[in-house]
């Protein structure tokens, strides 16, 4: 296994070269608990803005986030790919 993954911090992916032409990216031990870290902070950095919400006010942003992800996945299923790639 390769250590140092592009565009991931030294130690936190490898890569794995398949037998055809394709590479496997790996997420390490270090990664792992890199990512439970970044998981925990954003745990409670919204416990601290939603602290002073009410339970519905919670709940109306949970359905209208969830609307919208749905919302989203159907323009993005929807798209023009020659579009979208004209557009990079």
């Amino acid at each position: 296994m390769e250590s140092g993954a592009r565009g991931a911090r030294p130690g936190r992916a490898a890569t794995r070269p398949d037998r055809q032409r394709a590479t496997f990216l790996a997420v390490t031990p270090a990664g792992r608990a890199a990512l439970a870290d970044s998981h925990r902070w954003y745990g409670e950095v919204l416990e601290r803005a939603l602290a002073d919400w009410t339970p519905g006010e919670v709940a109306a942003l949970s359905a209208a986030l969830g609307r919208f992800t749905g919302d989203i996945e159907t323009a993005l299923a929807n798209n023009d790919n020659d579009n979208l790639e004209a557009a990079r």
